[in-house]
């Protein structure tokens, strides 16, 4: 069956007429459009099974508005199957997500939405990857976007997306003094005249201990 669209010319978006097709249904399409009623077409794919399941969450469309006004921390990357740079991005960015998962946990949410089987309204994508930043208190104002020159490596990303979102750096508890003690070996190792044996075995012990710790943690 034939399917018509109206093409708004002034910023992309296109109306679909609904069936049945006759002049009547054209010609309320035409009256709605003028009175700015009509309801935009957007392409949506089906929702992905597990799309969750992973630190980069797997968005459609149609989860868009649900998902940028959750109350966090939003950044969504357009990308497309066939896009080299993404390709390239998408190994970094699944680093950046797992960062931000143990270190801002329910804070910083990133996911990603295939640009050529979804459109979202009042969203331009120009060229692929794109990558937004939805400030958690500030969704109503538009978007921060990165650059080509802030995602050419994972560090480079995470430290960006920190100062955007006016992320404090978080330590582990216990991490000053562990650092401390950390200092005060080095320290004492240094004070050491003769052989360096002795501090081996001690580091090596001090290893054990902490790998048993480790473990226990694991179970």
């Amino acid at each position: 069956d034939p399917e018509l669209f109206l093409f708004d010319v002034r910023d992309g978006r296109k109306f679909q007429l609904l069936p049945p097709l006759s002049a009547e249904t054209i010609q309320k399409l035409i009256t709605d459009f003028e009175a700015d009623t009509a309801q935009p077409f957007l392409k949506s794919a089906p929702v992905i099974d597990g799309w969750d399941s992973q630190p980069v969450k797997q968005l459609v469309s149609t989860q868009w508005s649900d998902f940028v006004n959750q109350d966090a921390h939003v950044v969504i990357e357009f990308y497309a199957p066939w896009c080299g740079h993404c390709q390239s991005l998408e190994p970094k960015y699944t680093k950046v997500a797992e960062y931000f998962e143990n270190k801002y946990e329910g804070e910083v949410v990133l996911a990603k939405i295939d640009g050529t089987q979804n459109e979202v309204e009042n969203i331009q994508i120009r060229g692929f990857p794109t990558v937004l930043v939805y400030a958690k208190g500030k969704k109503e104002e538009p978007a921060q976007e990165l650059d080509g020159e802030q995602l050419t490596d994972t560090a480079k990303i995470v430290k960006t997306l920190k100062k955007m979102l006016a992320l404090e750096d978080k330590k582990r508890p216990g991490e000053e003094e562990y650092q401390a003690a950390a200092k005060r070996f080095k320290v004492a190792v240094k004070g050491l005249k003769k052989s360096l044996v002795p501090a081996a075995d001690a580091l090596n012990k001090a290893s054990e201990a902490i790998e048993a710790l480790a473990a226990k943690e694991e179970l």
